[in-house]
Parts: C-alpha cells; sequence; structure tokens
C-alpha cells in the first residue's frame, strides 16, 4: 500500500529483470518467475529471439530506459531507449549471453541482469553434414574418374581395332604387290 510518510530515496538503484526469451517462432523458454534451464540450446529455426524486460521504478515510470547488449552479436551497449524488449533475428550458430541494464527517470543505473543461451548450427554446418558433403564429394570424384576411365578403355579398343585394320590392310597390299612382283 501506498504510505506517504515513507521517504524515497531517488538515488537508490533499481535492478532490472528480465522477464521473457521467446523464439519468434515458438514459446518462451524463459520466464522470469519461473526461471529457466542454464544454457538452453534452440534449434537454428529459432534464431529469431525476443526479449522482454523491466525495472521495479514506477515513478515517471515512462521515464525508464534500456540498454541491451548480445555477447556474440553486438560489439557495444546499445543507446538508450523506452522499449522494455529486444528482438534478434539471422543469429548464427553459436553461444551467446543477453545483459540488459535500465535507468530511471532520475538517472540512476541499476544493476544488470543476463541470460545465457545457444544456438545450434544448421544441419550443414555439423560434422555430420561435412562428412556427407565429403561422402558426397568423393562419391562424384569416384565415379567421374570412373567413367572416365570407362572412356579411355573403350577409345583404347577402337584404336587398337583401327590398328590392327589398318596393318591387315597393309599386309594384304604388301602380298599383292610382292604377287604381282612374282608375277612380272
Amino acid at each position: 500500500r501506498y504510505d506517504p510518510t515513507v521517504k524515497k530515496n531517488l538515488e537508490a538503484p533499481c535492478p532490472t529483470h528480465l522477464r521473457m526469451v521467446r523464439p519468434l517462432t515458438g514459446k518462451a523458454i524463459f520466464h522470469g518467475w519461473r526461471g529457466a534451464a542454464p544454457n538452453p540450446s534452440l534449434p537454428y529455426s529459432s534464431n529469431a529471439v525476443r526479449f522482454e524486460f523491466a525495472t521495479p521504478s514506477f515513478d515517471l515510470q515512462h521515464g525508464n530506459r534500456y540498454q541491451v547488449l548480445l555477447e556474440g552479436s553486438d560489439e557495444q551497449w546499445s543507446p538508450w531507449a523506452p522499449e522494455a524488449f529486444k528482438e534478434y533475428t539471422n543469429l548464427h550458430g553459436g553461444a551467446y549471453r543477453f545483459r540488459v541494464r535500465s535507468m530511471t527517470a532520475y538517472g540512476v543505473i541499476g544493476p544488470e541482469d543476463h541470460y545465457s543461451f545457444r544456438i545450434l548450427p544448421p544441419w550443414y554446418r555439423t560434422w555430420w553434414g561435412y562428412l556427407l558433403f565429403l561422402g558426397a564429394g568423393s562419391s562424384i570424384l569416384f565415379l567421374g574418374h570412373r567413367a572416365k576411365t570407362r572412356l579411355l578403355v573403350r577409345r583404347n579398343l577402337d584404336l587398337q581395332a583401327r590398328i590392327q585394320e589398318a596393318t591387315a590392310e597393309l599386309s594384304d597390299r604388301e602380298r599383292e604387290a610382292q604377287a604381282q612382283a612374282s608375277n612380272l
């Protein structure tokens, strides 16, 4: 209840609380009041994430400002903004740590809150995906080499047949020439 006789300390920092984390394509993976599994791993299809946060500073509530930093993606803190949410899309596979801090309307910066999570890589960037590509590439090279070898063997047999034909034709002509020479 409100008691007007209680003196407020306007310079006391108000902590920032992460309220919810959820992929844009699914259910929430974190509710601030329930907690969550530490460092959850999200599939690559859930690489767009929304964070919602708040601070329990109720004086001039519209004067509260927030700053966010996603370690693993951002290089520095965002500018102070009144929005109590942040969305990230197209996150690459890897480990991330979301950090948020707040500033009251009186300019007092409170302690930050954070949340760590991981985005799994897409299937084609996993060890078995690389193994699949290696197998497919090796198979293509093997089949290409085998087809080229068969083509060369076939050409070689054709050339041998032509050489034998030409040799037989030359032998026949030589015999005819010798027969004509002996008849003279």
